[in-house]
């Protein structure tokens, strides 16, 4: 008998299982489009996409997902978003529990972006399966989030790269920038490049030099402004929460003033030097500023602690050049949530009466001798 036949159905076996790598033949895949740049705005929108299959170890995992930690709190401080995505046979990967996905969340303050970095740190990623970069890309055009940038984290070995490319570009085009990340045992970085691109692509033993770029794509556009957070304390034993239709105003700003977004932020561009910078808000009823350590805001200046000076519904500081990343928190807390104010008991001394001296009896004089 032939053993034809028997390798045959050998190798059907091995397919079905996911175990080889088939080559029949299909329409090739487009050139990959060209790369979008990082955006020209204030802030990013980014998707972290991580391979959970089972050619990378859980040390590979875990490497990925301190990558991945990295770049979320890179952006913290910013007007920026970031969402957690994963894949392996499917997107998303179903872990030991349940399905593996956090959609973007505002990382406008460390509060806001701990959620996101706690589900990442603490998920089980259970049995890998393969590795369909493809249907990771479709999962998040699916999606629809506006992503400015999605992060690939994988080792480079699709089961299919020319479907991969296909859905890398509808990205790409869309205007989503496609980086790659390579993590584990020989990484294949020549199919990473062709669904990102030559200067897109981070091997995770650099990726510091990854976490700068993000930093630097989220603040470039901003150089020249300040970004005011608004977080409002409801008084309903949740922590306070970033809270859009916020005014501030700005003296020597462009704009004049601006309106806290969906994020809770609200940023004034500034085009020329200030030798003092005035922000106030527009009160609303029911709330008022809660101080930080006794400031009306906390405020950082490329980077670095900025002191502020408080006035009536707001704060100072100076000077601001055109090139300053200011990002400022200003919390607001319901006014019957006001920690009332004390008033130490005043202590009023003992009336003390001096006592009183009586002086003693006097002796009685002798009566006058009348020579009676």
């Amino acid at each position: 008998m032939s053993k034809k036949p028997f390798l045959r159905i050998v190798l059907a076996v091995l397919v079905a299982l996911g175990m080889v790598v088939t080559t029949v033949p299909r329409a090739a895949a487009d050139d990959p489009a060209p790369n979008p740049p990082w955006p020209s705005y204030c802030g990013l929108r980014l998707g972290i996409i991580l391979d959970l299959s089972g050619s990378l170890s859980n040390t590979h995992v875990q490497q990925s997902k301190d990558a991945s930690v990295a770049a979320i709190q890179a952006l913290v401080g910013t007007n920026s978003a970031v969402g957690l995505h994963t894949f392996s046979t499917a997107s998303p990967h179903v872990g030991s529990s349940a399905a593996i996905e956090f959609l973007p969340v505002s990382v406008a303050t460390s509060a806001s972006a701990q959620p996101l970095i706690d589900y990442t740190t603490g998920f089980d990623r259970g049995f890998g399966g393969s590795t369909n970069w493809a249907g990771a890309f479709e999962r998040v055009t699916s999606l629809d989030l506006d992503y400015d940038a999605v992060l690939m984290v994988t080792d480079g070995y699709p089961n299919a790269l020319a479907p991969a490319i296909d859905a890398a570009n509808v990205l790409k085009n869309a205007g989503t920038r496609v980086v790659g990340v390579g993590v584990g045992s020989g990484v294949n970085d020549v199919t990473i490049k062709q669904i990102s691109s030559d200067d897109a692509y981070f091997p995770v033993a650099s990726f510091d030099a990854l976490v700068d770029s993000l930093k630097d794509a989220a603040l470039e556009s901003c150089r020249g402004s300040v970004n005011i957070t608004k977080l409002v304390d409801e008084d309903d034993g949740n922590p306070a929460a970033p809270a859009a239709g916020w005014t501030f105003n700005g003296t020597g700003s462009e704009e004049g003033s601006a309106v806290t977004a969906a994020s809770g932020v609200a940023s004034l561009t500034y085009t020329s030097d200030q030798a003092s910078v005035t922000i106030t808000e527009q009160s609303q009823a029911g709330y008022v500023i809660s101080p930080q350590g006794g400031f009306n805001a906390v405020c950082t200046i490329n980077g670095s602690p900025l002191t502020v000076t408080n006035v009536p519904n707001g704060f100072q500081f100076g000077p601001l050049t055109s090139t300053d990343v200011v990002i400022c928190t200003v919390v607001n807390i319901a006014e019957g949530d006001t920690p009332p104010v004390t008033t130490p008991p005043v202590t009023t001394p003992p009336v003390t009466t001096p006592p009183v001296s009586t002086p003693p009896p006097s002796k009685p004089r002798p009566l006058p001798d009348t020579g009676a």
